[in-house]
């Protein structure tokens, strides 16, 4: 979380699968292939769960910018599908002459099918626990601030922003997140001296923590590193 926060592109999810590597011996190809797996989950639970907030909160008076969201939300969770299908495909099928871009697709693969069947439904109510727990968060600056905002809105602005995070267009969606923030709690006719607390209480928490612990957590962490020995696994 700490280097996605501070590198565009999820380039964070990369350098989870080097601690992998150095964690446990095993390749980065892997590790990033568990990490792809398990951004296609979070993204059907928050999609999921995005819709359950955003239909209880406004009823039939769903905004169409919302739903506009949830439809590409879904073509993307169809298309992910759709690749990792059509990968693990090909990927059993191809002979590649090239043995280290062979071995690096081969772990992908296996990282791809870390998750078990009899795992999903654990996985799946875990994905929605967390979601909805970190929702939690905009409640209760609602709460702090005394705005009488029901505790499913609160869940479902914080799904909404978040969604634009798996978009990585900037690091931790700096920016974009902001201003669907403001646009989700003017829904609400909540002024924007209102929002603009929530806004700054929201990223005090959601990023400028997770900059400042990480930040100590990655010094940690590089320092245990570099009195490892190197391998050279892909």
């Amino acid at each position: 979380m700490f280097i996605n926060s501070l590198v565009p592109a999820k380039l964070g999810d990369v350098y989870r699968g080097y601690l992998l590597k150095k964690k446990t011996n095993e390749s980065i190809s892997l590790g990033v292939g568990t990490v792809f797996i398990e951004r296609v989950f979070d993204l059907v639970a928050m999609i999921s769960l995005l819709f359950i907030s955003a239909y209880l909160s406004f009823k039939s008076d769903i905004p169409k910018e919302i739903l506009y969201s949830i439809k590409w939300g879904v073509i993307i969770i169809l298309f992910l599908i759709i690749l990792i299908f059509g990968f693990l495909i090909v990927n059993s099928k191809i002979n590649l002459k090239n043995k280290k871009l062979e071995a690096i697709l081969m772990n992908f693969e296996k990282g791809l099918k870390a998750v078990k069947l009899n795992t999903l439904p654990l996985l799946i109510t875990l994905s929605f626990t967390g979601w909805f727990i970190e929702g939690l968060t905009v409640y209760f600056i609602f709460l702090s601030l005394n705005l009488n905002l029901e505790i499913l809105f609160g869940v479902f602005s914080d799904l909404a922003s978040s969604l634009l995070t798996a978009i990585p267009l900037t690091p931790s969606g700096l920016g974009v997140v902001e201003y669907a923030l403001i646009y989700i709690l003017k829904l609400k006719n909540i002024d924007y001296s209102g929002a603009f607390a929530v806004l700054i209480l929201y990223r005090l928490i959601s990023y400028f923590s997770i900059v400042l612990f990480g930040a100590i957590m990655f010094y940690i962490v590089e320092r245990n590193i570099l009195k490892e020995p190197k391998n050279e696994k892909y």
